[in-house]
């Protein structure tokens, strides 16, 4: 992958899209470009195994957006960063196969009114890799209930359609999982 990264921005330094001083922020970019996309196809490939392509891509895009504001964890390495990311998918596909069978389906809205007001109350979780500033808390903060609001919303929209079970319940783990999220980056900043 170095190669790569560093193939693409000798050529745009050689192009002068990129001055030499900026190569490193730009090696940085396409670095986590790069995993993003490797993420990205190899859930996408596992939830292809599973047969929970529709769930997982919901899931991943409520995921995101929710994650990108709320903050949360953050692992201290990219394969563990990797390894909780992919145990968020492998979980959202195994709580949508159990949760289908009405197992869980009542607990599921039971976290999901919880997670959604803790999500309320306690969002953004900064880190130590970024810390935020009382404007950006404000800001973030108010995106976080936009999108909890849109998540609670979608969850109940497909339970009334009776679409799918599983999209409600992939858009409910979403809520969950951040939450949990939340929490323990919340727990890693008082270390």
């Amino acid at each position: 992958m170095e190669k790569i990264i560093n193939g693409i921005c000798e050529e745009l330094v050689k192009t002068q899209i990129v001055s030499k001083q900026d190569v490193p922020i730009y090696q940085y970019g396409l670095k986590m470009l790069l995993l993003k996309v490797v993420y990205i196809a190899s859930f996408i490939i596992y939830a292809l195994l599973v047969g929970a392509l529709k769930e997982t891509i919901l899931f991943l895009i409520t995921y995101s957006l929710l994650r990108s504001y709320s903050g949360g964890y953050h692992a201290s390495s990219i394969l563990k960063c990797y390894i909780v990311s992919l145990s968020t998918v492998i979980s959202n596909s195994v709580l949508c196969k159990v949760s289908i069978t009405g197992n869980l389906f009542k607990a599921d809205i039971v976290l999901l009114i919880l997670s959604s007001i803790f999500i309320f109350l306690f969002s953004p979780v900064d880190n130590h890799e970024k810390q935020l500033d009382n404007l950006e808390k404000k800001v973030y903060g108010y995106r976080a209930k936009i999108c909890v609001v849109c998540c609670f919303t979608l969850f109940i929209v497909f339970n009334m359609l009776n679409i799918t079970q599983t999209m409600a319940i992939a858009v409910n783990n979403a809520v969950v999982l951040e939450s949990v999220m939340m929490i323990l980056g919340m727990k890693k900043n008082l270390r």
